[in-house]
């Protein structure tokens, strides 16, 4: 069977994508489809190219084409969507190559099982995350698992249709999905620790949003990432980026 897809549809690479050209891609595909296939080859075009066909009518039906040229399909996004693709195919190769060459004799030094270790809250800054533990785990060729601890005893139909969904997108990757429950805020680094603990973690991911809520402090303890960190000392730890924040001048 063979099968084309643009590079914006790749489910990992979904926060990239509407990081660089503010669009929210919908209909994205697992990454594992394309781990699964036998060959993958780059088709590729220059940016200017590109727009000229959609000019000629050959991609999109004439009605939309001025509006597509002015927005998604900007001379500026079609370069980095480019190198988007040219660095995914290039982790591609590597990756087979790899595989190729364990099959021969292993080389160099050998090297340590990692874990990646995710700690995501209900917000929607979690699916950022989750997506940035993959490609670290992908990188790494670790396993790796989300974790997500509730406060308090009961949950609203939200939360708990948010978190399914955080687990659907998790499985979706080929990662693990926790939830566990704890009656107090200051319980939760200690909580975290001792899973990453269990799990053999190798790598923290945190996230930076100032609405998570293991950034909050609380009475005399500091932050939670912090306490968390410093729990952490034998683990690299990853604090991701708020982009949201960084946009809102604040």
């Amino acid at each position: 069977m063979i099968t084309t897809m643009n590079v914006q549809h790749l489910e990992s690479l979904n926060d990239a994508v509407e990081h660089i050209t503010g669009v929210r891609v919908r209909e994205t595909v697992p990454d594992r489809i394309i781990q699964m296939a036998d060959e993958v080859q780059l088709i590729d075009v220059a940016p200017q190219a590109l727009r000229q066909r959609m000019r000629e009518g050959k991609i999109y039906a004439t009605a939309k084409v001025e509006q597509a040229l002015a927005n998604f399909f900007k001379i500026g996004n079609l370069i980095a969507l480019r190198e988007l693709a040219l660095r995914e195919l290039a982790d591609d190769v590597d990756e087979r190559l790899e595989a190729q060459q364990a099959k021969i004799a292993l080389r160099g030094p050998w090297r340590r099982q990692e874990a990646v270790f995710v700690c995501v809250s209900s917000d929607r800054h979690a699916e950022r995350l989750i997506r940035r533990g993959f490609r670290m785990a992908y990188r790494l060729k670790a396993i790796w698992h989300v974790h997500h601890i509730h406060i308090g005893e009961s949950m609203s139909d939200e939360v708990k249709c948010h978190l399914e969904a955080l687990e659907q997108l998790t499985i979706r990757l080929g990662g693990q999905f926790h939830i566990h429950h704890s009656p107090r805020l200051r319980d939760v680094p200690e909580i975290l620790a001792r899973k990453a603990s269990e799990a053999r973690a190798t790598q923290l991911v945190v996230g930076q949003a100032r609405r998570v809520w293991w950034l909050n402090g609380y009475r005399g303890s500091g932050s939670v990432v912090n306490r968390l960190v410093r729990l952490s000392r034998h683990l690299d730890v990853l604090i991701v980026a708020d982009y949201d924040y960084e946009l809102s001048g604040m």
